[in-house]
């Protein structure tokens, strides 16, 4: 993706509501495509990691960064995915 499309893909803002069911094809796999799409966007914004390449299949992803940004990715996610600061998980 070039710098260009990031600036603007960066820009939008994500809203997650309803259940994804079991069995639908087009929701199941595209809705959690979308939704880890959207959680990872959001980690690597929060860690402040410009560079990284994401591959996304329904809940399945593959992120790779720089080894030096790996800590604070996990920073970060963990601030996420923690019971402690965001409820039992996810944005809120």
């Amino acid at each position: 993706m070039k710098d260009n499309a990031k600036k603007i893909f960066r820009a939008f803002s994500y809203k997650v509501f309803g259940t994804v069911y079991s069995g639908d094809p087009t929701r199941t796999t595209f809705g959690n495509s979308l939704r880890v799409i959207c959680y990872m966007e959001f980690i690597l914004w929060l860690a402040r990691i410009k560079k990284y390449k994401i591959f996304v299949a329904g809940d399945d992803v593959l992120l790779i960064i720089d080894r030096q940004n790996l800590s604070v990715f996990q920073k970060y996610f963990w601030r996420i995915y923690s019971d402690k600061e965001y409820g039992v998980h996810g944005l809120g």
